[in-house]
C-alpha cells in the first residue's frame, strides 16, 4: 500500500512539474520572439520592424531582436511593457479560448498592450470589438497561458 502511494505521489509531482515547464511560453518563429521583429518598434515607429541579429537580448527564455541599441536598452529596462500580450499568441484566438499562432504584420497597441493576430480575417473579427476580446482573452489567458506554445 504504502509502494502504490508513493508511486501516485511520485506521479503526481512528474505530471505537475512537466505542466509548470510550458507557464508563459512565448510563441517563436525561425527562434526568436515576435518572428524576428522588434517589439519596442511598434510603440515608438508605430509599425512592424524587423530586428537585427546583432542587436539582440534574451528573456523569457526566448531570443529578442531590435533594429536599434535604444530599443534593446528600452525593453530591458521594461519587457513586460514591450512583450506582446499573450506571450505573442493571437490576440482574437486568445479571446475565443485558443492559443494559435500570430503574425507580427497584424497588430494594434490598445491601453498601452501590443497585440498580434494570426490572420486578416481573425485580425478584423478582433478589431470589431478589441475591448471584449481582451476581456475574454485575459480571462482565458489563465488557463491557456499555461498550455504549450503553439
Amino acid at each position: 500500500m504504502k509502494q502504490s502511494i508513493s508511486t501516485f505521489f511520485i506521479g503526481s509531482l512528474l505530471f505537475i512539474f512537466s505542466s509548470l515547464s510550458f507557464a508563459g511560453e512565448q510563441y517563436t518563429k525561425r527562434g526568436y520572439a515576435v518572428s524576428g521583429y522588434d517589439p519596442v518598434a511598434y510603440f515608438t515607429i508605430g509599425e512592424p520592424t524587423k530586428g537585427d541579429k546583432n542587436i539582440s537580448a534574451e528573456w523569457n527564455d526566448v531570443k529578442w531582436l531590435f533594429s536599434t541599441e535604444e530599443h534593446k536598452n528600452l525593453f530591458l529596462a521594461n519587457p513586460e511593457k514591450y512583450a506582446p500580450a499573450y506571450d505573442g499568441h493571437c490576440a482574437f484566438a486568445a479571446g475565443i479560448g485558443k492559443k494559435v499562432s500570430a503574425k507580427p504584420t497584424l497588430w494594434k497597441i490598445i491601453d498601452d498592450r501590443l497585440f498580434l493576430n494570426f490572420s486578416k480575417a481573425a485580425n478584423k473579427r478582433w478589431l470589431d470589438n478589441p475591448e471584449s476580446y481582451i476581456k475574454d482573452g485575459d480571462e482565458n489567458w489563465k488557463e491557456l497561458g499555461e498550455k504549450p506554445a503553439a
